[in-house]
């Protein structure tokens, strides 16, 4: 017995399986896929679809369902890929270290080629982005030091001269490299006009690298360079400062990330010198507490000669 097969151009001739003899590999995978039905004496083939004529009940489901999967593949990925706003980016980078509240113990190492290490440990508070209060715990000789932020205006409390005088945000912190503006830069936020330049790897982390423009002559920096993991993270990961002509002035460099208080953050910030080769300050948070409550008495001038 014969059993024959319609193809595109004529019959084709399919011979019978011998009783008992295993099926071919074609008919084995055409079983394995579901396609074609088997007969006893060989392959059942049906027919071609004439053409022009609509698709069966069976085919549409199939594309159905093919397109379904691919959309539901596509669609995460493109909302994924999605990228938020420079302003979203610097608001999220401004909270990846410090919150909306916070006290917290510091230790600064002021590096110079050629001379001892200095190295002072502080305290520190954060309110908001307006009020910030800093005090030295060590060495003994400068126990008491003080520096607070309190709205636009920086004061420093000297100590052994029972002194209280305003600071700008351009001078040294603590004669390292900080600035004091970049210790009670509460809010970049608030003194920066961020563009996204682009995304980048930087130190082995996908960043996002951000353009900040000062609002104002007050702020420390005209412009600076800001590079913000992009994995979810938020954290700042490189800063570069500029003058208002264009030259580089110094970077800094956040990293070892680590549990600290309630949050991971980066727990190391250098600033490093790009006028005095070898310069550099390093500044390490010891602890934080973020779940803290500050009374806006704590950040009054009067306030800065008790401990």
């Amino acid at each position: 017995m014969r059993r024959h097969c319609r193809g595109g151009k004529g019959w084709r001739y399919t011979p019978p399986r011998p009783s008992g003899s295993p099926p071919p590999a074609r008919a084995r995978v055409n079983r394995a896929l579901g396609v074609g039905n088997l007969g006893g004496y060989g392959v059942r083939c049906t027919p071609p679809r004439p053409s022009g004529s609509p698709p069966s009940a069976r085919a549409q489901v199939n594309r159905a369902l093919a397109a379904g999967v691919l959309l539901a593949w596509i669609l995460p990925a493109s909302v994924a890929a999605e990228t938020p706003s420079a302003d979203e980016i610097l608001r999220k980078a401004d909270r990846a270290v410090l919150g909306e509240q916070a006290s917290y113990t510091l230790k600064m190492a002021v590096v110079r080629p050629g001379k001892s290490e200095r190295v002072v440990e502080m305290k520190g508070w954060k309110k908001g982005a307006t009020l910030g209060l800093v005090r030295y715990t060590s060495p003994p000789k400068e126990r008491g030091t003080a520096y607070l932020r309190n709205g636009d205006s920086t004061w420093l409390f000297l100590p052994d001269a029972q002194k209280v005088v305003r600071v700008g945000p351009k001078q040294n912190f603590g004669g390292g490299d900080f600035s004091n503006g970049d210790i009670f830069r509460l809010s970049l936020v608030d003194d920066y006009v961020p563009t996204l330049a682009g995304e980048e790897t930087t130190f082995g982390q996908p960043c996002y690298s951000l353009e900040l423009k000062a609002r104002n002559r007050s702020v420390a920096y005209e412009r600076v360079r800001y590079w913000v993991r992009s994995d979810g993270t938020f954290y700042p990961v490189r800063a570069e400062y500029y003058t208002i002509a264009g030259r580089k002035l110094k970077w800094l460099t956040l990293s070892e990330v680590g549990r600290l208080g309630a949050h991971t953050r980066p727990t190391l910030l250098t600033m490093e010198s790009a006028l005095e080769e070898g310069s550099r300050t390093l500044l390490r948070v010891l602890t934080i507490q973020d779940d803290v409550r500050l009374d806006d008495r704590l950040f009054a001038p009067s306030a800065l000669e008790r401990e």
